[in-house]
């Protein structure tokens, strides 16, 4: 009761929302994001950024709605939107994370491509060998009827 006359107030008095220091929070959260993209946070290790960039990733530039309440983190405006994720880079700096986002529909692409990749394996494996089981030509066992598998998030649907 007494939580929420403080929220009150401070809506009123058009203060922010206070975190207490200590407590746990997520550093890698951002708001304002623009719908029809999904967003990423990439870390600068050497050739990460420019592959995202080669994947169809662009950079977040900063703008309040995207920095919401984390004043900490505050870049002038249209710089690229950045968190120190932890650890050190090559040079002995605080590794860097860069806020990017890709379109929505090349996300789903990508995402169908990996997934295409997994069903074309698990395929192959559940085939087993067409011969009166026994090893296969990389050595490993293989039963006649091949290798059952089963998904469980299919199974609780």
């Amino acid at each position: 009761m007494v939580r929420a006359r403080r929220e009150e107030q401070r809506e009123q008095d058009g203060r922010n929302r206070r975190v207490p220091l200590g407590t746990p929070r997520t550093k890698l959260t951002f708001t304002g994001k623009e719908p029809g993209y999904v967003y990423r946070v990439v870390n600068d290790d050497p050739g990460r950024l420019q592959a995202a960039v080669n994947g169809g990733y662009e950079f977040v530039v900063d703008e309040k709605s995207v920095l919401g309440e984390d004043v900490e983190n505050t870049r002038e405006m249209g710089a690229k939107v950045t968190r120190n994720v932890g650890g050190l880079n090559q040079q002995g700096q605080p590794r860097k994370g860069y806020l990017m986002k890709i379109r929505q529909d090349w996300y789903d692409e990508d995402q169908q491509a990996k997934q295409d990749a997994i069903d074309e394996k698990e395929k192959a494996t559940k085939q087993g060998n067409p011969d009166d089981g026994g090893f296969g030509s990389d050595g490993r066992y293989i039963p006649n009827e091949g290798i059952k598998m089963e998904n469980t998030l299919e199974r609780k649907q």
